[in-house]
């Protein structure tokens, strides 16, 4: 959200920086920075097995 906010003001001539639009915004740096992550899927072997054997 912040990133789309300081792409349109740079196209309107306005200079923001990452941390002026977050104190403005009363917004965390950090949350302006931070980006999810997808866990790596884990199997269980014990309820695999069964499942591997019929195939």
């Amino acid at each position: 959200m912040i990133l789309r906010v300081q792409q349109g003001l740079l196209e309107e001539g306005m200079d923001a920086s990452l941390s002026q639009l977050c104190r403005w915004f009363e917004l965390p740096r950090r949350t302006a920075y931070y980006q999810p992550t997808k866990a790596a899927l884990r199997v269980d072997e014990q309820l695999a097995a069964p499942i591997k054997a019929l195939t």
